[in-house]
């Protein structure tokens, strides 16, 4: 793989008698290799994903275990996002309890936030 450029980790390997297919896959470019066993070389094609492909990737990407180090990087950076918004949203429910005076504006975009969220997840499912 280095030899050659290829980067990515390794994915759907697939073994016959007759031959090896495995995927070799980062965001947004994927390089599908197939070896016919007792040939000198191997068959690969590049596939390159449309931005919107590349945004599902990202968003599906996730854990800090795999082979390709970019992918853990991302990884680790969803990690703290995440911890990030759940910090943010904890203290906007604590300054929400204590200040008194901002409840009736707090509550109405709390429950329209909440409404619009379920409708998203339940739009996402329907797609």
């Amino acid at each position: 793989m280095a030899a050659q450029g290829y980067r990515g980790g390794l994915v759907d390997i697939r073994e016959s008698d007759e031959e090896i297919r495995f995927l070799i896959g980062r965001m947004g470019t994927i390089h599908e290799v197939v070896y016919v066993r007792g040939n000198s070389e191997a068959k690969v094609v590049r596939k390159v994903f449309p931005f919107n492909a590349m945004l599902t990737w990202m968003h599906k990407t996730f854990g800090v275990d795999h082979e390709y180090a970019l992918h853990n990087v991302w990884g680790w950076l969803m990690l703290l996002t995440s911890i990030g918004l759940l910090g943010l949203g904890a203290s906007g429910i604590y300054l929400w309890f204590k200040i008194y005076h901002e409840r009736l504006v707090g509550s109405i975009l709390l429950f329209g936030n909440l409404l619009f969220g379920i409708g998203m997840i339940l739009l996402i499912s329907i797609a």
